[in-house]
């Protein structure tokens, strides 16, 4: 999973600066990617994040959009999105199941935040992706 994140957002990103791959390489930010990555589900926080990279919040926060161009509840979000799109063509869970998977209780939150970034709700983008069997 986190080869492929790095992936995506190693060709999102055009700045050569900044990436994924910036912050796998930095020995405090890694923890914390790999304890995203580990627990979408997580109700995370800055304060969470920061004491896993053993960093105060200020540097943590700082640290991270310099390296990867985003903040990182924006990197968190687009993780939970990017696992709800796979779950979403991959299996046959609910919205709402899918929902609670990623870390979003209320899944009609959640429903709006996918349409808002995505450009589709959940059952569309399911309808329109998913595998054939």
């Amino acid at each position: 999973i986190i080869f492929v994140q790095a992936l995506r957002i190693h060709m999102y990103k055009s700045n050569k600066n900044v990436g994924f791959f910036k912050l796998i390489e930095d020995p405090q930010l890694s923890k914390s990617l790999e304890a995203i990555h580990h627990s979408l589900d997580k109700k995370w926080g800055l304060d969470d994040l920061a004491e896993i990279a053993g960093m105060s919040r200020t540097n943590y926060s700082v640290k991270f959009k310099k390296l990867s161009g985003m903040t990182p509840l924006d990197y968190l979000t687009y993780c939970r999105l990017e696992k709800a799109k796979q779950l979403l063509k991959e299996t046959g869970k609910s919205v709402p199941e899918v929902s609670e998977a990623i870390g979003y209780p209320a899944h009609e939150h959640f429903q709006k935040l996918f349409k808002k970034k995505i450009g589709k709700t959940p059952s569309a983008y399911r309808k329109e992706n998913s595998e054939k069997v």
